[in-house]
């Protein structure tokens, strides 16, 4: 708006960008609905001894569709809302219970958290420029962890932008600033903090071969960590229900964000409009899962996610100049 300003809705421009943020949406989400249903697949080998065939895993898939296409349909307030807290609750024990009951000492795991801030903001501007010119790590280690997963995270970005801009109606820009970039920092820091260095004391004092695990099969970590603790069993069943709920919910949300792109920013979008996208979305990710596997969802997140770049440093723009004729009394 602030660049369009009333034409942000009919111009040619306008349309690009939300056809852009809609294809991000939904090619985001298809990666994260098909790596998810890889790992609820092993965790449900693991805890109940069921190999999943790939029907096995399309069933998975439709159930997971079928969910969140039910959570979008019953509102903000009845679906999505209280998912999402009981998720959170349950990660957060599951967190507790790895700080003070895991393999990791306690101590041990906040000086990693500590560590880890400092990590993160030196690492922002370094990873942000960095292209490996001198070849001084491997190729393969650039493209699939710098390119995939940081064009994977853009991919995100209008979806949980305008979910979050919804659902923030009434708070001043302080207020939304503060719970979009600190809470989250915060929360990534003690997540990745807490769950890293417990891999990382395990395998490091050899209490478990974590990384062989993980180097033949990436769903292995987790539940190999946890099963390895008293009660790992149960610990890991909770895990399992915080991926399928994570996936239902996040999923939730953008076809929910996808609905009101394509009404036209209508913030209460026909629940036919959500089931709608919500199939296409989880529709997508079956195909590309059961067609290509890993590969196949990373070409797919970098596509869907590169040219959504350029309009996010679009956006940026306009928003400084809605902050700045806000200011001058001109909004």
């Amino acid at each position: 708006y602030g660049i369009l300003g009333d034409r942000c809705n009919t111009s040619i421009w306008g349309r690009i960008a939300d056809g852009l943020g809609a294809l991000g949406t939904i090619g985001g989400n298809a990666a994260m609905i098909g790596l998810g249903v890889a790992s609820i697949s092993f965790g449900i080998k693991t805890l109940f001894g069921i190999e999943l065939s790939t029907g096995g895993q399309a069933g998975v898939m439709m159930l997971l569709i079928v969910a969140y296409v039910i959570s979008a349909a019953t509102g903000v307030e009845r679906g999505i809302k209280i998912l999402s807290q009981v998720n959170m609750i349950m990660a957060g024990c599951v967190l507790l219970i790895l700080l003070f009951f895991g393999h990791a000492p306690t101590q041990y795991l906040f000086n990693m958290m500590t560590q880890l801030t400092g990590d993160y903001f030196g690492g922002i501007m370094k990873y942000t420029f960095w292209a490996d010119a001198g070849n001084f790590e491997q190729r393969d280690w650039l493209g699939w962890w710098i390119v995939f997963y940081w064009l994977w995270w853009i991919s995100y970005i209008p979806f949980c932008g305008g979910f979050i801009a919804r659902i923030s109606k009434g708070r001043t820009l302080r207020e939304f600033m503060f719970g979009v970039i600190f809470v989250p920092m915060i929360l990534a820091i003690l997540w990745f903090g807490i769950w890293g260095g417990s891999a990382a004391y395990a395998e490091l004092n050899g209490i478990l071969p974590l990384w062989e695990s993980v180097q033949a099969n990436p769903e292995t970590g987790v539940y190999n960590l946890l099963g390895s603790m008293n009660g790992g069993w149960w610990i890991s069943l909770i895990v399992l229900f915080n991926i399928i709920i994570f996936a239902v919910t996040t999923s939730d949300s953008a076809s929910f964000f996808v609905a009101m792109q394509m009404s036209k920013g209508n913030p209460d979008p026909k629940i036919s409009m959500r089931l709608l996208w919500g199939v296409i979305i989880g529709l997508t990710g079956i195909i590309f899962q059961l067609t290509g596997g890993f590969n196949a969802i990373k070409a797919l997140a970098i596509v869907v996610g590169a040219p959504f770049f350029f309009v996010g440093i679009a956006f940026i723009f306009s928003t400084y100049v809605m902050v700045k004729a806000a200011k001058a009394g001109e909004m």
